[in-house]
């Protein structure tokens, strides 16, 4: 049965969806190709193209609010189905912290629940993967993270 934290209701997933493009074309996606010169390289192109999920995992400083997986996030996104096969649109884990709002990014309330951010936890790693949907959780390089 899905939790309150789920992607499963498509309005609630189109609308996530739509804001979050929004986001990244107008500011994620410019700062990437502009600033940080971002590119996606390697293995991954052929591992999107599997008919499974995947799970991305980062031991990184700052967990799910650093700029490279926000930025990286946004990379995928922009991946289309050409390349891949399949549309790829990544779930980001987030800690208890932030999908509660005791950091709002520019002071927007329910700023992670918008972007299709799920608080972390094993149950919804497993849900997401039930339904084949790839997810990154970046443990900010401690344990319970």
């Amino acid at each position: 049965m899905p939790t309150s934290n789920s992607l499963s209701c498509n309005s609630q997933s189109n609308q996530i969806t739509d804001h979050r493009q929004i986001y990244n074309q107008e500011v994620i996606l410019p700062l990437a190709d502009d600033f940080f010169e971002a590119q996606l390289k390697g293995v991954l192109q052929p591992l999107l193209k599997q008919e499974r999920p995947i799970i991305f995992v980062g031991n990184h400083s700052g967990g799910s609010l650093s700029w490279d997986n926000i930025v990286f996030q946004a990379l995928l996104d922009r991946i289309d189905e050409h390349s891949t096969g399949r549309r790829v649109n990544l779930v980001r884990l987030v800690h208890d912290r932030l999908y509660e709002d005791h950091v709002a990014p520019f002071h927007i309330r329910g700023w992670w629940k918008t972007m299709g951010c799920v608080q972390a936890s094993v149950a919804q790693i497993l849900e997401l993967l039930a339904v084949r949907q790839e997810c990154i959780h970046l443990t900010r390089g401690r344990r319970g993270a």
